[in-house]
């Protein structure tokens, strides 16, 4: 027999979900930087290289996590109903319009450092969409939490 989930457990398991992924992104995201650009990728830094795999291997699983609980979500026609509400589309749109400020102002802070410093361009790019999404995904824990 299958047991009932309830809109507010089902709630509460996507807001852990959710800060579970973006520590996981915020936490790889740093090791790459730091192999990127700290130790740079034709030098061998075995602590680094093992973390980095051992992120990656991390984020798989958590994206995989995340996948299944909204797809429970999905599939259930009163929850999915529940906690896809006009309020939940709202907090996502205020999400979104956070990650694309953060965007922006990342950008405007990475020219700056990047003229004092030398940063690649794809490290550059790769600073500003991480903390548009991060910042977004920051934004959405909040408006979320049950």
């Amino acid at each position: 027999m299958k047991k009932k989930v309830s809109i507010e457990e089902m709630e509460r398991k996507r807001f852990y979900v959710l800060l579970i992924k973006t520590i996981v992104v915020l936490l790889w995201s740093i090791v790459l930087v730091c192999k990127w650009w700290v130790f740079g990728f034709g030098e061998s830094n075995k602590i680094i290289s093992y973390s980095f795999i051992g992120g990656t291997l991390l984020f798989v699983v958590i994206t995989w996590w995340v996948s299944s609980v909204l797809e429970k979500i999905k599939k259930d026609k009163k929850i999915g109903q529940a906690l896809e509400s006009e309020l939940y589309t709202l907090y996502n749109y205020k999400a979104v319009e956070t990650g694309f400020y953060a965007a922006l102002i990342s950008g405007v802070i990475v020219f700056c450092v990047g003229l004092a410093t030398d940063i690649p361009a794809s490290l550059a790019a790769f600073l500003v969409a991480v903390s548009a999404g991060i910042a977004s995904d920051i934004r959405r824990l909040i408006l979320y939490r049950p």
